[in-house]
């Protein structure tokens, strides 16, 4: 049996493509002949979709590792900084009091 490949599923690709590139917005547009008004078209339509849906949208993050690792704590917890936010989560942590915590930093 085929599978259709929607429209949805194509920019969402694109869009993780383009974050994953390392590329500018308008780089990677030019370099994949897509015009500014398809791009933010696609990226508002999808963005309003993962919102209704109330679906978890995740971010890439830069992970910086401790300079001295024979710290104990280090191996124990990791903290995570977005914006003027930090989210410190220490092993054993409750998975979905991080993510409630998540969907309130988010919006």
């Amino acid at each position: 049996m085929k599978k259709t490949v929607t429209e949805e599923q194509v920019w969402a690709s694109r869009f993780k493509d383009q974050a994953e590139s390392g590329k500018s917005i308008a780089d990677w547009r030019r370099e994949n002949n897509i015009s500014e008004g398809q791009f933010y078209y696609w990226r508002r339509k999808l963005n309003k979709k993962e919102k209704a849906q109330g679906a978890v949208r995740w971010q890439k993050l830069d992970l910086a590792m401790p300079e001295d690792n024979s710290s104990d704590q280090a191996a124990l917890e990791i903290s995570v900084e977005i914006n003027k936010a930090v989210i410190t989560v220490r092993k054993g942590f409750d998975e979905s009091m991080l993510l409630s915590v998540l969907k309130v930093v988010r919006s």
